[in-house]
């Protein structure tokens, strides 16, 4: 595109741009940056944009930069924080006016519905691309993503690409950190669901209250044709209130409903919806997955999907990588091994209720916490674990740039009993955990479910729990 076609209206060099980017370390020869922020951070990004061969840079600092820009023209767009999701969605020809998106948002769930979303969809004849936690694409090619939401550019960028591999639809991750900095602003939603808020993320937001309102921006601030929202949630039934007629609910008592009833393989769940009732068995350990597919089958149904349709695509529902993901089952002769994303308190109390009452045997643990992020919630997480396991391996998570001793020393600080061990290397402590477990006990692996790495003082190390426990597991089996 032509940057006058591009900045219409405003004065600027006769230029082609081949892609826009807002990281430098992502600029490609031929592109354009923004840069936003920090005017002596700016100097080291616009150096790097132009060393990988930036053609132009749109800039919010009035002041001079300085340094060798090497005659690269320097723009200044005063409101470009505001301005660069729209920059880009012109520039990719605004790939979300031809995609139906649907923006998922809640503290737990974001993951699994999104999934099942992109999932039934596909299943029943709308290719639908899907974008977050566990990367972006299509679900049987997953490109990696470090963000859950990307920034406003990247966003774009993938809604084009989407669009072109094919896509009718996406599933897109909304994270409250994305809303509250305007990463989607410019993404037009068709459909938004609300699985429920619990603690998280006030090391970002200070306050539960800040935390709701940067969550219901999703719900106010965008003309969605229809919400599909958890109303065994308070907050959700706000947001349901809030939204009248333009609503689907889910839940025990929503407009999605269900009664599970346990089974050897999982639960028996009988479905009730406006478009008709069905039953189907689920391979799920945890009553919370049933909830997430609730939400997922509210989308389809409201977007069009119908409950035949549906019956046949549920029987073939793919396992969601890293949420509640089972390694070795009680078929085995070993431990029943699972893992799962749950960093939470109110997500580990959930998971943690629901496998206890699965277990004939012991409940092992093995957890630990986030560096550089809510610390509050370590000592209350330390508290429902040492409640509700049997024995607990404490260890290191993402420590990040914090001493993962004293994050260790925090969860702990929540312990109501002594039936815990340290192990500050995650791998020795997944080995002792399942090692030192008997065949009828299960072994949840908590907090950082599909994730291949270990961020530790800035550096990004491989480390996948899963592949640890199969290796451990099958020296057992």
């Amino acid at each position: 595109m032509n940057l006058r076609d591009l900045l219409v209206g405003q004065v600027v060099p006769n230029l082609e741009v081949s892609g826009i980017s807002e990281m430098s370390k992502d600029v490609q020869a031929g592109d354009l940056f923004l840069a936003v922020g920090d005017s002596a951070l700016q100097k080291t990004h616009i150096a790097e944009a132009n060393r990988r061969g930036a053609v132009c840079v749109l800039t919010d600092q009035t002041t001079s930069l300085g340094g060798d820009l090497s005659g690269v023209p320097l723009i200044y767009i005063g409101d470009l924080a505001t301005r660069r999701g729209a920059l880009a969605s012109t520039f990719y020809s605004n790939p979300s006016r031809e995609l139906e998106c649907v923006g998922i948002t809640g503290t737990n769930g974001k993951t699994s519905i999104a999934y099942w979303v992109a999932d039934l969809s596909s299943r029943i004849g709308f290719k639908t691309g899907y974008s977050g936690t566990l990367g972006w694409g299509a679900l049987e090619s997953l490109r990696p993503a470090s963000l859950t939401t990307p920034n406003a550019v990247e966003i774009q960028k993938r809604l084009f690409h989407l669009l072109k591999e094919g896509c009718s639809r996406t599933a897109i991750e909304v994270s409250s950190h994305a809303l509250d900095q305007g990463r989607v602003s410019d993404v037009i939603f068709d459909i938004g669901v609300f699985s429920n808020l619990t603690r998280d993320h006030l090391d970002y937001h200070k306050s539960m209250k800040a935390y709701a309102e940067c969550k219901a921006k999703l719900f106010r601030d965008f003309d969605l044709k229809c919400a599909v929202v958890c109303i065994d949630d308070p907050f959700g039934k706000t947001i349901a209130d809030y939204l009248g007629t333009r609503v689907l609910t889910y839940g025990l008592k929503g407009d999605v409903s269900w009664v599970a009833r346990p089974s050897p393989s999982g639960y028996t769940v009988k479905w009730n919806t406006p478009w008709g009732d069905f039953e189907n068995e689920l391979p799920f350990f945890c009553d919370f997955s049933i909830a997430n597919l609730g939400a997922a089958i509210g989308v389809i149904l409201v977007s069009g999907g119908s409950v035949k349709q549906l019956v046949g695509a549920l029987g073939n529902l793919r396992q969601i990588p890293g949420r509640m993901e089972i390694i070795s089952n009680m078929n085995q002769s070993c431990p029943c091994v699972i893992l799962d994303f749950a960093h939470t308190p109110e997500a580990v109390r959930l998971v943690l209720t629901s496998i206890r009452a699965r277990t004939s045997g012991r409940l092992i643990c093995v957890i630990g916490c986030g560096g550089d992020r809510d610390q509050g919630k370590r000592k209350e997480i330390g508290k429902i674990v040492s409640e509700l396991s049997d024995f607990v391996w404490l260890t290191s998570d993402n420590p990040r740039r914090e001493d993962p001793m004293e994050i260790i020393r925090q969860v702990a600080s929540g312990f109501t009993t002594d039936n815990f061990s340290v192990s500050l290397d995650r791998k020795d402590a997944i080995r002792e955990a399942i090692t030192s477990s008997e065949d009828q006990d299960i072994v949840m692996l908590l907090g950082k479910g599909d994730e291949s790495t270990q961020e530790v003082n800035g550096v990004f190390l491989p480390f996948s729990d899963r592949d640890i426990a199969k290796q451990v597991v099958g020296g057992l089996v």
